[in-house]
């Protein structure tokens, strides 16, 4: 019998999205067409670019964007009907004040609410702010306010658009200034929010926030004594409604990559990668079954790695390689999309910062290879699958070239083994059969004819 081939893709896409001196991570987000949008901050322009008949183009959306203190509070999220989603804090410094800003792009223009601000007597907003639309398209969003106008006394907040009014609710408390807070919502838009909470520098525990109906569910996932400040979470909720959290974690002397997951009892906790780190809160995400991928830097990777794991393992990639002058890659989001496609940025830079390109890098880690055939003379199998994207059921036809054993097998996009479709001695000529997948998740797909002279595989996509 002749079995398909599994193997790791290396044929990245690369794309330069900008050019210029280097700053800080890259946000992206990717619409229901498969479609990217990156945010890029140029002291003081916040840039979105997107691309247009092949070209990126750049829309500044703002002029004041605050940079240094409280870089990296930004968040990008496409929502229903892809409308574009950003979170930023701007600052106006003739009265030294800060501004927490939601703001949104309609087909007129672009439509900001400052939803909290940060006077003099006020903490400037460190650390990260996250986004999130619902079903029906609203923004969600966790971000850090003072509670008491002091340096010493911090709080996580959570607010929604309600009918055009932002309602905000105080998740938890903290001391210091550690939060690196991170949102997603469940399938009833119930939010839950990972974040860090506790003093400074040491006892920065992690914890997850869940609301239901008025209250707020609070639970350490972690207790830990290593330094994270300013360190960010990443979470996203897998099937049944139970999040995954991606963050980073680190001592004195080295700097970890952890995932906690949550089984419907207890958290479990994995080190992914060892001197490595994430930057966003977009650097999560999981595909069709769940199965989580996390971008981050990594010493052992200057240019970058996805870490994703299989059957129980973690595995590590290599974003593709720098050309010179650049020599880091400092990864910025990662998206999956509803075909299956990893969609990644980067901020590359040279050894002194002076110059950095933006990355835009796609493709797919794991698979199958698409159109492989495993040939022995005198035998051509044919196979087909209608439509190729599909959503309730496809029409497989296939030609035998002479009488013989065959197995129809579908497989997913990591190689799993999702259903016998047949294996039977058959008769030379032409055969059709009925699949239906209304039963299958969305993703991509491949069917997988092995004959005992051959084989052929076919990709297609299910859509829901």
């Amino acid at each position: 019998m002749i079995l398909p081939i599994f193997f790791l893709l290396s044929a990245w896409t690369t794309e330069v999205v900008t050019t210029g001196p280097a700053q800080d991570d890259v946000l992206l987000a990717i619409d229901s067409f498969g479609k990217p949008y990156i945010v890029v901050t140029e002291f003081p322009f916040l840039l979105l670019f997107y691309k247009n008949n092949g070209a990126w183009i750049a829309d500044t959306f703002e002029v004041n964007e605050c940079f240094g203190e409280a870089n990296g509070t930004r968040d990008l999220a496409i929502g229903r009907d892809n409308q574009i989603w950003c979170i930023y804090t701007g600052y106006n410094s003739s009265i030294e004040t800060y501004y927490q800003i939601v703001a949104h792009k309609d087909s007129l223009a672009w439509r900001k609410d400052t939803v909290e601000f940060y006077g003099p007597s006020t903490v400037s907003p460190f650390t990260h702010a996250s986004i999130v639309t619902d079903y029906f398209g609203n923004p969600h969003i966790t971000y850090t306010d003072s509670v008491s106008y002091s340096w010493a006394w911090l709080g996580g907040y959570y607010a929604y658009l309600n009918h055009g009014i932002w309602e905000k609710t105080l998740v938890d408390s903290f001391i210091y200034f550690t939060y690196g807070g991170a949102i997603d919502l469940d399938s009833n838009n119930n939010p839950h929010i990972s974040y860090f909470r506790g003093v400074e520098g040491i006892n920065e525990h992690l914890w997850h926030a869940q609301k239901y109906l008025t209250f707020w569910y609070r639970e350490e996932v972690e207790h830990r004594n290593y330094y994270a400040d300013l360190a960010v979470t990443s979470i996203k909720l897998g099937q049944n409604n139970l999040p995954q959290i991606a963050y980073t974690d680190a001592s004195i002397d080295t700097c970890w990559v952890k995932f906690a997951w949550y089984d419907g009892t207890l958290w479990h906790i994995e080190t992914v990668a060892t001197e490595a780190s994430i930057g966003t809160q977009k650097a999560l995400d999981i595909d069709s079954s769940s199965k989580p991928y996390i971008l981050h830097f990594d010493i052992e990777y200057p240019t970058g790695a996805i870490s994703y794991k299989d059957t129980g393992v973690w595995h590590k990639v290599s974003l593709p390689s720098l050309d010179p002058p650049l020599t880091f890659g400092f990864p910025g989001s990662l998206r999956i999309g509803r075909d299956g496609t990893i969609h990644v940025t980067r901020l590359a830079t040279n050894d002194d910062y002076t110059y950095r390109e933006i990355h835009y890098i796609y493709g797919t880690i794991v698979g199958i290879e698409e159109g492989e055939r495993l040939k022995a003379e005198g035998g051509r199998l044919e196979l087909d699958v209608l439509p190729s994207v599909v959503r309730d059921n496809a029409r497989i036809q296939f030609t035998i070239p002479e009488k013989q054993s065959i197995n129809l097998k579908l497989y997913d996009i990591i190689g799993r083994e999702v259903l016998v479709i047949t294996g039977r001695l058959v008769n030379a000529g032409n055969h059709s059969y009925s699949l239906n997948t209304s039963n299958l998740s969305s993703g991509i797909y491949f069917l997988v004819l092995e004959g005992e002279k051959e084989s052929k595989i076919e990709k297609f996509l299910i859509v829901r």
